[in-house]
């Protein structure tokens, strides 16, 4: 889930979540300034640098929180963030 919208469950749905992305954003790099917790749950804390079709650079503060079962795999990501300077 992405701040208080809906959750997204399934690769698919992620993938078509990401596309809406891709239409606006022509670049994205992802700055890590922070891991805290453990292996299975932590979160991550960041600078996401984007570029937009338009050529203008945007860089917004966000945060993920990660949880993984005993086998490694990812059950769960919510993601905090305030996309909305990207669309000014």
């Amino acid at each position: 889930a992405m701040n208080n919208a809906e959750p997204v469950q399934g690769k698919d749905a992620v993938l078509g979540g990401l596309s809406l992305h891709r239409q606006t954003i022509g670049y994205l790099e992802h700055e890590l300034l922070n891991i805290y917790g453990t292996d299975r749950n932590f979160m991550l804390e960041a600078l996401n640098h984007y570029k937009r079709l338009d050529g203008k650079a945007v860089t917004v503060r966000a945060v993920a929180l990660t949880d993984r079962n005993e086998a490694g795999d990812v059950t769960s990501v919510r993601l905090y963030t305030d996309t909305s300077p990207l669309f000014a």
